[in-house]
């Protein structure tokens, strides 16, 4: 009976985990169908600026406030990913605090690392970090850049 229940339990945390590692590699939305000039109060995104050059390791900085549920917790900010302008996933990275994750706001740093991409534009994707798992209080923003490839 407990190795009954031990292996539902370790099934369904794997099928979980396969679960969120799909969701985070699924091709997102093309650029050209989002609404990229909202601000998002609670994230500043210090590096890179909208529009910047970028290439790899690309360095990604700034800070969470607090507000509209943008802050951190354990140690991290939330998610960024990096796509092209057809909404294919690049790179993925932690917002790791650089600063005290309880106290705001609160610095996060992050890096990542991608192959050559196939278009001269793309985006980050910033998620912020929800402990509490409740949708209502996900937050998404987005943030171009452009491509710069020295063959």
């Amino acid at each position: 009976m407990k190795k009954t229940i031990i292996s539902s339990l370790a099934a369904l945390f794997f099928v979980g985990l396969v679960i969120v590692i799909l969701q985070n590699r699924r091709p997102s939305a093309p650029l050209s169908s989002l609404d990229l000039t909202s601000p998002q109060p609670g994230l500043v995104v210090d590096t890179p600026k909208v529009n910047a050059l970028v290439s790899s390791p690309l360095i990604v900085s700034g800070y969470v406030e607090g507000k509209n549920s943008w802050g951190g917790f354990e140690g991290q900010a939330g998610t960024v990913k990096l796509v092209d302008s057809n909404g294919k996933f690049l790179a993925m990275d932690v917002l790791k605090a650089t600063t005290d994750w309880t106290k705001r706001p609160t610095s996060f740093t992050a890096s990542l690392n991608f192959a050559a991409p196939q278009t001269t534009n793309g985006a980050l994707v910033f998620r912020n970090e929800n402990p509490t798992g409740n949708p209502e209080f996900d937050r998404e923003f987005r943030l171009l850049v452009k491509f710069k490839w020295d063959e």
